[in-house]
């Protein structure tokens, strides 16, 4: 009988040590869970970045179509010589933004605190930034709101509220 206590109290004594090490492999791995999805956000925002480093590039490389975006000016005309690239330059700035919202919708859901940068980062510079594109080009809303079964949703909506107000 004594010997059946003893028994009790090292299988006590070893479901305890048991228990104890499992917590501990459980905290790891949510550090390590936690660890991974905010170097994917990470990742995920650095990518928005790279993506707005080309769409500058392409900027760069053709200066004269900033007022299509930035200064409101007027698309041209179907024959005007400039319309297909202005069409196609739009349609590259509405595939950034296309891309973006999504991936700060994304962050901005994020659970993990660390990406706390990043979602005001989504929510005080970059919306704010692409609505106030919407507002100023008019070949940006023409483009989504002539097509809009390609576009998100957000993109879509941003469109059709600048043009209405």
């Amino acid at each position: 009988m004594h010997s059946s206590i003893i028994i009790d109290v090292l299988t006590l004594l070893a479901i305890a040590i048991g228990l104890g090490f499992t917590a501990i492999q459980t905290r790891q791995l949510r550090r390590s869970i936690d660890a991974s999805n905010e170097n994917t956000n990470y990742s995920n925002f650095k990518s928005v970045a790279e993506a707005w480093l080309d769409v500058d590039a392409m900027f760069v490389q053709h200066p004269a179509f900033r007022k299509y975006i930035y200064e409101g000016t007027i698309p041209p005309d179907r024959k005007h010589n400039e319309y297909d690239r202005c069409i196609a330059i739009g349609a590259r700035m509405l595939d950034f933004i296309d891309y973006a919202l999504p991936v700060l919708d994304a962050l901005h859901a994020s659970e993990y605190k660390s990406d706390e940068l990043s979602r005001q980062e989504a929510e005080n510079t970059w919306r704010p930034f692409f609505k106030q594109l919407f507002v100023t080009s008019l070949l940006l809303r023409e483009l989504t709101l002539s097509n809009p079964q390609l576009y998100y949703k957000a993109t879509l909506e941003m469109a059709r509220n600048s043009s209405s107000g």
